[in-house]
């Protein structure tokens, strides 16, 4: 199992995880897209398991990275391909970024799972060969670092990449170096010692049914690729549902119309009236036909459209208190 050059063995269950984490990927996508064509509320994608899901992918793709990094560079540095496999990537997520910043500027991707993922390729290589005590002192490192390390010098837009902001802008995919390069640095290092005590065979069987280790291997083996064009494919198919059967406007409503209330009630201690303010408000915001921006979050509260029924409602409602 020790080649001299690199690990020349093809492991299929590596690119079946790969391929289930796309899958996983692809769900969390849906459900964003779900809420960004305002089928579902905004929040959801960021609530419960579906926020879970996400964490898991993300980990997934790292730790394969970086079990894959140890696979193709361990033994001896292979330039060519290396820098072919990085430019490879830094070009996606230049391409990712760009193009989330002119569509969807307000969660523009400006350091995502791709940049991550870049950036583990080449800090990665220090940890090939170091003691593999210093390895998991660096894992604890990086993960618990930013857990204790929070400050506002972090927030400038240079320094979001480290994970230490207190207040990082907001995006559609943040991957910072902290904590997340931990989790390649333990795919790294777990293919280290699966390769030192001769365990990576264990990893070279398929699973059944042949059709679905075909299909895993195959998205799993061309993984760029599938996070390039499946968003794409989504929204396209979303975007010609949405044109026949649009969203609710009611379906929008009702979340945001129970979370100001919510808000409404720990300043005024009367229910019914917070309950008619937040109503009154929702009725005039329908009519304007802001619910759909609103939930996207292509307005904001302070936004001038929003002010004017907010101050009018609120108007009525002081007039009953007198």
């Amino acid at each position: 199992m020790n080649q001299p050059e690199t690990i020349k063995i093809r492991l299929q269950k590596v690119d079946l995880i790969r391929g289930l984490a796309l899958i996983g990927m692809v769900v969390y996508h849906f459900s964003w897209d779900l809420s960004y064509f305002s089928y579902i509320a905004p929040q959801v994608p960021a609530e419960g398991s579906l926020r879970v899901l996400a964490r898991i992918v993300a980990f997934c793709f790292l730790f394969i990275s970086g079990f894959s990094l140890y696979l193709a560079q361990g033994k001896q540095l292979h330039v060519s391909t290396y820098f072919r496999r990085l430019s490879i990537i830094v070009l996606a997520a230049f391409v990712v970024s760009i193009v989330t910043y002119f569509i969807m500027p307000q969660g523009f991707i400006y350091f995502g799972i791709l940049h991550e993922i870049a950036v583990a390729t080449v800090i990665g290589l220090l940890f090939l060969h170091t003691p593999l005590v210093l390895n998991f002192l660096a894992i604890f490192i990086f993960v618990l670092l930013p857990f204790i390390l929070k400050s506002d010098v972090f927030n400038a837009p240079y320094l979001l990449w480290t994970g230490f902001s207190s207040y990082p802008r907001p995006s559609f995919d943040y991957v910072p170096v902290f904590p997340w390069f931990g989790a390649a640095l333990l795919g790294l290092t777990t293919a280290r010692i699966c390769d030192n005590f001769h365990l990576l065979t264990y990893l070279q069987n398929g699973i059944r049914p042949q059709w679905l280790n075909k299909f895993l291997q195959l998205i799993g083996r061309h993984s760029l690729i599938f996070y390039l064009v499946h968003q794409p494919v989504l929204l396209a198919i979303l975007y010609c549902i949405s044109s026949v059967f649009p969203p609710s406007p009611e379906a929008l409503r009702a979340p945001m119309e129970k979370a100001c209330v919510s808000e409404c009630r720990q300043s005024q201690p009367n229910g019914h009236l917070c309950s008619d303010f937040c109503t009154c408000v929702f009725d005039k915001i329908e009519a304007r036909k802001l619910i759909s921006p609103l939930s996207k979050g292509e307005i904001t509260e302070t936004d001038e459209r929003l002010q004017e029924p907010v101050n009018e409602c609120w108007a009525g409602i002081v007039n009953k208190l007198d």
